[in-house]
């Protein structure tokens, strides 16, 4: 009875961790953004890279974010938006950002949580 229970507990948990990740919906740009953010001198360069000219970053080049994974894909008009999550210290710090034409052309800082 006991290895039924972790076996579907285990189930549950696996389905919730894979499922709320939105992985297999990133674009492969928006995939090369987030390896670019290992280290805060190397979001800039992805920022330049991935940004569209004149774009305001919301000082996300000034965080050193790890770990970051998108947490929900969206579709607005032409546009394609990640929620995205990324360790910054001892903070979790959240962005929109959105895609058009292989570029970000827009990042909505929506702050830290513990």
């Amino acid at each position: 009875m006991m290895h039924k229970r972790f076996v579907f507990f285990a189930a549950i948990f696996l389905a919730a961790i894979t499922g709320c990740s939105g992985s297999r919906d990133v674009s492969p740009d928006m995939k090369g953004f987030m390896e670019g953010l290992a280290k805060s001198d190397i979001a800039a360069d992805s920022l330049k890279k991935y940004g569209a000219p004149g774009l305001d970053t919301k000082d996300m080049d000034m965080y050193d974010l790890k770990n970051p994974r998108v947490i929900k894909t969206e579709k607005k008009e032409n546009l394609t938006c990640y929620t995205m999550r990324a360790s910054a210290g001892v903070t979790t710090r959240s962005y929109v950002l959105c895609w058009k034409n292989n570029k970000i052309v827009s990042v909505d800082d929506k702050g830290f949580s513990y």
